[in-house]
């Protein structure tokens, strides 16, 4: 799937699931609340069904903030199938908005009680002004930290895929790691030795097909997807290749497109799950969440562990924080997203730190599974895409306390139909890498510095 489309559905405010059904009698809601909001949204909370016998639908949305004790009801309107309405801009003050609704079916007298749901009201967040994106002015690598030829790996040119190498990565010591998916292997460059890899490491598998990460202790674990009817895996290996064990992901993940992991903040390897593997898990949906697979010290965790403890909807950082980020788009807006808001969110459940990114370009968040934000001297560093026909930029931001402490474009230069993996990663030591592949020029992996 290309990666531009992927993107795109990334952007996509969370929808919660429906209501519970009364008999037969199950809402959706239509027009969700972004996480993280902003005095001067216009905020509109819509409802619908599509349950048979059902002519036209009323109901109450009770609002009210941290501020507040009692819910106030507000009258929602509509015809048809379809009710809603706009949120006074008195419950935009505080620090978080809670709300819930009753909906009535008018005639047949059934009515469902949605369950509550919440988004934080940032103040006075660090305001990032991107103006208009020029395409073309990207910036140059510091280093070339890995490449080669064309001919070294594997590649399908007119098949099916139309793909190539499909991600990358920079271990603890600092060695550059390619997968060579079509051949499923490994290939490593040692650090200053970027003109020829040092070594490959074999994938045992579908893992070719899968993503790869590094644990604390430098063993590499990689997810093998559910291809051709075969289970999902997790695979922990040495750094030489070495099985040392594989495990059972859940069976909701069969037959997925793609199996990304991340590394979380305690060293707890995780796959990050969404779409319809969000649907498949029980979660909300439209949310990104991060699926425990293995813990810090190498043992694999039950598949029934996995699942109750996925966390949906936010980031989980360093020193208990969660990163939280938020689209937001103007009800019944013709256009693209122009407005980003991210925010990191301390132990008492209110935001420490917030920005909020405002462009004259259309901006869609590098999330999941292609970009992992992660701070760097405490700042987050994210990524935000801008696209036109044949074209595809990365915005790279540092996000400071009163700035964009860092802030550049690069290219995305990924052979074909794109990648189902991150081709921007984070290293160690704090700095960015890209990948570039091509049938042509062959494959590069780049680094750039992030310091402001």
């Amino acid at each position: 799937m290309m990666k531009t489309l992927l993107a795109i559905a990334l952007a996509v405010v969370a929808v919660p699931p429906a209501a519970t059904a009364a008999k037969g009698f199950a809402v959706h809601q239509d027009n969700a609340v972004p996480q993280l909001l902003v005095p001067g949204d216009s905020v509109q909370v819509g409802y619908s069904t599509d349950s048979s016998g059902v002519k036209s639908l009323g109901g109450t949305l009770f609002v009210r903030t941290d501020l507040q004790r009692r819910f106030s009801p507000l009258a929602l309107a509509g015809k048809g199938h379809a009710v809603s309405t706009i949120l006074p801009a008195r419950f935009l003050r505080g620090h978080r908005l809670i709300y819930y609704a009753v909906i009535r079916d008018t005639k047949g007298k059934r009515s469902v009680t949605t369950g509550k749901r919440s988004a934080w009201i940032l103040q006075r967040p660090v305001v990032v002004g991107l103006g208009t994106h020029v395409y073309g002015q990207t910036r140059q690598p510091d280093a070339v930290v890995a490449r080669a030829s064309a001919a070294e790996v594997g590649w399908d040119t007119g098949g099916e895929f139309n793909l190539g190498p499909q991600t990358l990565n920079v271990a603890p010591d600092g060695s550059a790691w390619l997968q060579d998916s079509y051949n499923s292997r490994l290939l490593v460059w040692r650090p200053g030795q970027p003109d020829s890899f040092a070594r490959t490491v074999p994938l045992p598998g579908f893992a070719g097909g899968g993503d790869f990460v590094f644990g604390r202790d430098g063993t590499i674990y990689a997810s093998s997807p559910g291809f051709l009817g075969s289970d999902p895996l997790l695979f922990h290996l040495s750094p030489s290749g070495e099985v040392f064990w594989s495990a059972q992901l859940p069976a909701a993940l069969k037959g997925a497109g793609e199996l990304a992991l991340r590394v979380g903040p305690d060293g707890t390897i995780y796959g990050e799950v969404g779409g319809e593997q969000t649907q498949a898990l029980g979660g909300p949906s439209g949310d990104w969440g991060w699926l425990p697979v293995a813990t810090a010290t190498g043992k694999a965790l039950p598949v029934a562990y996995q699942a109750r403890h996925t966390v949906w909807g936010y980031q989980p950082l360093a020193g208990g924080l969660r990163l939280i980020s938020a689209v937001y788009t103007p009800p019944r807006s013709q256009q693209g997203p122009k407005d980003v808001r991210y925010a990191l969110i301390g132990h008492s459940g209110r935001a420490v730190r917030a920005w909020r990114v405002l462009s004259r370009t259309q901006i869609f968040p590098g999330g999941g599974p292609f970009f992992t934000p992660e701070l760097v001297g405490g700042d987050p560093v994210i990524d935000l895409d801008v696209a036109r026909p044949g074209q595809l930029e990365h915005v790279v931001l540092r996000l400071g306390p009163h700035s964009a402490e860092a802030r550049f474009s690069l290219p995305y230069s990924i052979f074909g139909e794109g990648t189902s993996y991150a081709d921007l990663r984070i290293g160690p030591d704090g700095k960015l890498y890209r990948l570039s592949t091509s049938p042509t020029n062959g494959v590069t992996i780049s680094r750039y510095s992030l310091q402001p």
